[in-house]
């Protein structure tokens, strides 16, 4: 249900006439981060679990 936060945030944004990229933007943020909150996890816990799987990626040459 939470999810549907993002909805919430284009028709704000859009009634505020701000820029559409913005907006965008700030609604699939708002979905990604209401989509991956749980109870048990906080803010730090997803950024760890984030920079743990993006930041330490093995380059092929």
């Amino acid at each position: 249900m939470l999810v549907l936060f993002g909805i919430g945030v284009v028709v704000l944004g859009f009634a505020l006439r701000a820029n559409p990229l913005v907006v965008v933007m700030a609604a699939a943020l708002t979905t990604g981060l209401a989509a991956a909150w749980t109870p048990e996890a906080d803010l730090q816990t997803m950024y760890v679990a984030g920079a743990r799987n993006t930041c330490c990626v093995r380059q092929s040459v």
